[in-house]
């Protein structure tokens, strides 16, 4: 069979509690990140629902006065509103990932 150095190391007690512990911190850091990357999985669909309602809205009012989104003019910036501060505040582990590429699609 084949063994890793760490499975090789006979635990006492102590080392036996100690890493028990780490894997207890472990598994709760995880359920923790997985319930934010759930809470801001739900955040981003309600903005883009909100945002596609709005750019649908926008493009069948300059159809109505003849105007075509891709033909008479470019196409629309988004109107995803993401709060910076509040993903922040409530989506720590991904939140700063989210805002850079936000950020960036802004720019451009």
């Amino acid at each position: 069979n084949f063994y890793t150095d760490f499975e090789k190391v006979a635990l006492n007690d102590t080392n036996k509690e100690l890493y028990s512990e780490k894997i207890t911190d472990i598994d709760t850091a995880l359920v923790s990140n997985v319930e934010e990357a759930k809470n801001l999985t739900s955040y981003l669909y309600e903005q883009r629902v909100i945002a596609r309602e709005k750019e649908t809205e926008e493009q069948e009012d300059l159809k109505k006065q003849g105007i075509l989104v891709g033909q008479h003019i470019p196409s629309l910036p988004s109107k995803l509103n993401l709060d910076e501060n509040m993903i922040s505040n409530e989506y720590g582990t991904y939140s700063s990932n989210l805002i850079i590429a936000h950020s960036l699609v802004q720019q451009n």
